[in-house]
């Protein structure tokens, strides 16, 4: 066998391998980055969320759209924005565990730079205001949150995207993901 013909059979298998992984990573969708559904209350429930909310959060938030967002610790999980007063908006939980102040924040500017929030509840732990945190934890990626709706534009935010979309597809922690999810 030749070399140009052993390259080219390597390369077709390395290229049907991460096909393969794609295609499985796609139609399971671990982390309901494809397929999401904000009334299927129970869809994240197959997965460990605890390592991932920081990774799909964002995402969730640009395909939602949400005109209400609660905000805050693990505490804040179970929160719903609704008023028997108000009309019933379009909400997302955007809580997270251990999140901290700031990435509090950069949570709030990225979903009203999707979309102007009408209400915001924010649950805030008596922890950050006596303990000193880092700015973020592991898991946050500063280039995954826009600031404002121009942001969109930005090089480094379509960047952050196709690295995220090679995560999700491509990476074998993804794959391990989706076979606990089956």
């Amino acid at each position: 066998m030749s070399i140009k013909k052993y390259l080219a059979t390597l390369g077709l298998l390395f290229a049907l391998f991460f096909g393969a992984c794609g295609l499985v990573n796609y139609i399971v969708d671990p982390y309901q980055l494809y397929h999401f559904d904000i009334e299927d209350k129970d869809t994240l429930g197959r997965i460990e969320q605890f390592y991932n909310m920081r990774f799909y959060k964002p995402q969730h938030v640009g395909q939602v759209e949400p005109e209400a967002l609660v905000i805050g610790s693990s505490r804040s999980g179970g929160l719903q924005p609704q008023y028997p007063t108000l009309p019933e908006p379009v909400f997302y939980n955007f809580a997270v565990p251990g999140i901290t102040a700031y990435e509090m924040l950069r949570s709030v500017q990225h979903a009203n730079a999707i979309k102007p929030l009408s209400n915001l509840v924010i649950g805030i732990d008596f922890e950050e205001f006596i303990k000193p945190w880092d700015l973020y934890r592991p898991g946050y990626v500063e280039a995954r949150m826009l600031r404002s709706s121009g942001d969109i534009y930005s090089p480094g935010y379509w960047v952050q995207r196709f690295s995220d979309v090679r995560m999700s597809l491509f990476s074998f922690d993804a794959l391990i993901q989706s076979i606990e999810a089956m």
